[in-house]
């Protein structure tokens, strides 16, 4: 039972999410180039299955209210295999959550339904309970997403 209430919730605020994601997909804090308070942060998209040609997205922010924007957003195509890689440029510092979306079956950028992939970044298909992925002042730091099939 709970692990079938904690996929619901999931399920819940990952369609949320992507959904405003659509309609609020902005920088809340970009940065310049020459600051010296951000980083790059890079990582690997693990996918359950190849999904070439699908688009993708990976969001960092500080919280879950897609209606203020998000720290920086990434959206681009997956390429053969079942890694994707990402890089995201002038990260500000500070603990976020890192979370990606790969449409396989519903359009690109509407709400994710059963069979699109969905991961958190240090976490197996869940939703961390707070901000996990502390991104430095500089230098660049490696967060790799695993992705499940949503359900």
């Amino acid at each position: 039972m709970y692990k079938m209430r904690n996929n619901a919730i999931f399920v819940l605020i990952t369609v949320t999410l992507f959904y405003f994601a659509i309609f609020f997909s902005c920088d809340k804090n970009p940065a310049d180039d020459d600051s010296d308070s951000t980083a790059q942060i890079t990582g690997s998209l693990i996918l359950p299955a190849d999904a070439t040609g699908k688009p993708f997205i990976v969001a960092v922010d500080d919280n879950f209210d897609a209606d203020d924007g998000f720290t920086k957003v990434k959206a681009g195509t997956c390429v053969e295999g079942l890694n994707q890689e990402y890089t995201i440029a002038n990260v500000p510092s500070g603990a976020y959550y890192i979370y990606a979306v790969v449409w396989v079956v519903a359009a690109a950028y509407a709400t994710p339904e059963s069979g699109d992939y969905v991961g958190y970044y240090g976490t197996n298909g869940t939703i961390p309970n707070e901000p996990n992925a502390v991104v430095p002042k500089s230098g660049t730091k490696q967060f790799d997403i695993t992705l499940v099939i949503l359900p």
